[in-house]
């Protein structure tokens, strides 16, 4: 793929909009683990399943495993310095931001709603992986998500009359 194809892909890719998320599991030394991604989405509505892409480089990316339970917190919109946190490399942002633990696995508060579930596999594609997770209990919390659209984020949407 020429690297061109590659910039307009990306180009388009940003102007998509994306809810925000943080995923979070503990490892097998009981370290809790955490990473923002824009990439959750529902897989199958009987039985609940959603996926998230995770690039092959992310640190969390080997600790993804099936069997391996995993939360997701889809942000609220007043959430971005927790995206931030998360995705930037915060030391420990389980020790600057608020969570509580839920099934195992640490839940990020204050969120729109939240998941709990197993990682059901993992499918590799080039660069990223295919995580599909089997969702085993959940809760909503708000009606608003946090928002990410063209480089920059937004704290609610707009219905938009049709």
């Amino acid at each position: 793929m020429s690297v061109e194809l590659t910039q307009v892909c990306s180009s388009v890719m940003e102007r998509v909009p994306h809810g925000v998320s943080v995923l979070t599991l503990v490892d097998d030394a009981g370290v809790r683990r955490g990473m923002t991604v824009s990439s959750l989405t529902s897989a199958s509505a009987e039985p609940p399943s959603v996926l998230v892409c995770i690039r092959t480089k992310a640190s969390m990316h080997p600790f993804l495993k099936p069997g391996r339970k995993v939360g997701i917190s889809v942000l609220g919109p007043d959430q971005s310095v927790v995206s931030n946190g998360f995705a930037y490399g915060i030391e420990d942002p389980f020790a600057v931001f608020s969570w509580h633990e839920e099934g195992g696995v640490p839940i990020v508060d204050g969120t729109m709603g939240h998941l709990v579930g197993t990682i059901d596999r993992v499918v590799d594609n080039h660069d990223t992986s295919v995580v599909i997770v089997a969702v085993g209990d959940g809760a909503l919390s708000g009606d608003a998500a946090l928002v990410h659209w063209n480089r920059g984020y937004y704290g609610g949407l707009v219905p938009v009359g049709g």
